[in-house]
C-alpha cells in the first residue's frame, strides 16, 4: 500500500464533517473536532501521541475497540484517548479473515511505532471559513 493509498483510506474512514486530521507514518492518526486557522495540527498531533501514544500494556493506554470500515477496507482502531486511532489494512494481517483480537494487537503496534518515530505522513485540514 502506497502513502497515497493510506491517507486515501484515511479520508474515507473520517467523517466529513470532523475534515482536521493528522496521519503518522504507519497509521496512527488523530482528529480535530475543533480547530482554530493558527492552530499547528501537526505540532498539536505530536504532542498528544507524545503524551498518550505509548502502549502500556495492562493499562488503559493498552485498551482498543476494533471498527469495521463501511467507506473502505479496512478497520479504525479506537484507543482510550479520544481523537487517536490507528487505520489497519487487511494487507497488513497474516490472516485472510482476522477477528478484533487480531486487528487490535497490530493496532497497538502500529500505535506504539508512531510513538517512537514520530513522523508525520499527512496533514489535512479545511480552515473554518
Amino acid at each position: 500500500m502506497t502513502n497515497e493509498d493510506k491517507i486515501e483510506h484515511i479520508r474515507l474512514a473520517v467523517s466529513d464533517s470532523l475534515p482536521n486530521w493528522v496521519l503518522f507514518a504507519n497509521g496512527t492518526f488523530i482528529v480535530f473536532e475543533e480547530a482554530a486557522a493558527e492552530d499547528n495540527l501537526e505540532q498539536k498531533a505530536i504532542a498528544i501521541l507524545k503524551e498518550h501514544g505509548e502502549v502500556r500494556i495492562g493499562e488503559a493506554s493498552a485498551d482498543f475497540q476494533v471498527t469495521a470500515l463501511a467507506k473502505t477496507v479496512g478497520w479504525v482502531v479506537r484507543g482510550n484517548v479520544d481523537g487517536l486511532y490507528v487505520y489497519v489494512h487487511p494487507e497488513e494481517l497474516e490472516s485472510d479473515d482476522p477477528n478484533d483480537l487480531e486487528v487490535g494487537l497490530f493496532a497497538r503496534v502500529i500505535r506504539q511505532t508512531d510513538f517512537e518515530d514520530l513522523e508525520v505522513l499527512h496533514v489535512n485540514r479545511t480552515p473554518k471559513l
